[in-house]
């Protein structure tokens, strides 16, 4: 008996704002911090504009989570040289990848991969609809780096890190 590994699809993703009343409380992706996040702040964050959370769901089932707000970040000098030296500002627009999780038997799946490119995906429109962007940043967990930078995310130079995470980017327009 061979078992195929199970790829998700957009398309077969089910899109929804967290609201006060959906059930989150089988949520679990090993995790307890992010288990948590999705289960006691949330909601609150985004009633209180900290953090938009939107989660994923699959066959009606709850299978990912992310939540995102705007951020900042600072480049190093030399990176900065990429920009005209007159057009150089101490800090440059960006989304954050506030949080991100899924559920223990749907990873690997592609869930992750969808995610990013939501998120990619909202940076342009933002720009689109004429508020500018430039990144999207993402506090990751010292183990999950390589995975980050497989989808083109680089450390952020200009912020070092001895904690839990590691202050990671992408240029969307790279």
């Amino acid at each position: 008996m061979t078992s195929e590994k199970l790829i998700i699809t957009a398309d077969q993703l089910e899109f929804r704002s967290i609201s006060a009343d959906m059930d989150c409380s089988g949520f679990d992706c090993d995790d307890e911090d992010l288990n948590s996040f999705l289960r006691d702040d949330a909601f609150q964050y985004q009633e209180q504009k900290i953090a938009q959370t939107t989660c994923l769901f699959f066959k009606g089932r709850l299978v990912a989570y992310f939540a995102v707000c705007n951020d900042s970040i600072r480049l190093s000098e030399d990176e900065k040289a990429k920009f005209p030296e007159n057009k150089q500002i101490p800090s440059y627009p960006a989304v954050k990848l506030a949080r991100m999780a899924c559920v223990k038997e749907h990873q690997r799946c592609g869930l992750g991969k969808i995610i990013i490119e939501i998120v990619i995906g909202m940076a342009v429109a933002i720009n689109k609809n004429g508020v500018a962007c430039r990144y999207v940043t993402v506090d990751a967990y010292r183990a999950k780096e390589s995975w980050y930078e497989k989808r083109g995310f680089i450390r952020n130079q200009a912020r070092a890190s001895s904690g839990p995470t590691v202050s990671m980017r992408k240029d969307i327009f790279s």
